[in-house]
């Protein structure tokens, strides 16, 4: 659903015409205003079809109301997959429209947690979006939340991708050493789409590929 000035009762009296509602989630930005968004448990499961059938497009306070199903929760008494489970409080995520910023990830990510921190990569040529980027949440049962219920969601038009990000950022003390090994690239990549990727850690001093004599 997509509504923000639509108080909690209001939106029961209307979901009840489908089924007796369990519970309703109202997103919320960190400011405590509504997002115009959230979530319907119902009672019975069945409830949930003929909510998706009859309730989209229904006008409250003049807007029509988005409704579709929602794979956010599971139950495995009722047959639904098990909540995910993370030891990190950091997320990959990735297919994501190359003018989504990030302030609009934010947002997206703040509906399921805190956001301590959040990076969209972006090219060293222009500082465009590379369309990934990583999310760090207060606590891994965050992680797991935004996982379940923010994966496949549509961003922009693209369902973007999200997954637990075990690597995290590096760790432990320096090598000592401004150099690095690397190798396993394909044999048409050139120096400078490498250069280009390194310097997204950092600026590149030097960048050298062996060839055959």
């Amino acid at each position: 659903m997509c509504l923000t000035h639509v108080t909690f009762m209001s939106l029961v009296i209307v979901f009840e015409r489908a089924g007796t509602v369990e519970a309703v989630r109202i997103f919320k930005k960190p400011t405590g205003e509504s997002r115009g968004m959230g979530v319907i448990t119902f009672v019975d499961p069945e409830s949930v079809q003929w909510a998706v059938q009859n309730l989209r497009d229904e006008e409250v306070n003049d807007r029509k109301m988005w409704v579709s199903t929602h794979k956010g929760s599971a139950d495995p008494a009722k047959g639904l997959p098990p909540p995910v489970q993370t030891t990190s409080s950091r997320v990959f995520f990735s297919n994501v429209p190359f003018d989504v910023d990030e302030d609009q990830l934010r947002m997206l990510f703040e509906e399921v947690g805190v956001v301590k921190e959040l990076s969209l990569m972006k090219k060293s040529e222009d500082g465009s979006s590379r369309g990934m980027g990583h999310c760090t949440f207060q606590v891994p049962s965050m992680a797991a939340a935004a996982i379940q219920a923010l994966r496949d969601r549509d961003v922009g038009g693209r369902a973007i991708w999200i997954a637990e990000d075990t690597k995290g950022p590096a760790v432990g003390p320096s090598s000592g050493s401004s150099r690095v090994f690397f190798s396993n690239v394909p044999f048409d990549v050139e120096e400078a789409q490498l250069s280009a990727l390194f310097e997204e850690v950092g600026a590149v001093k030097e960048l050298s590929i062996f060839k055959n004599k």
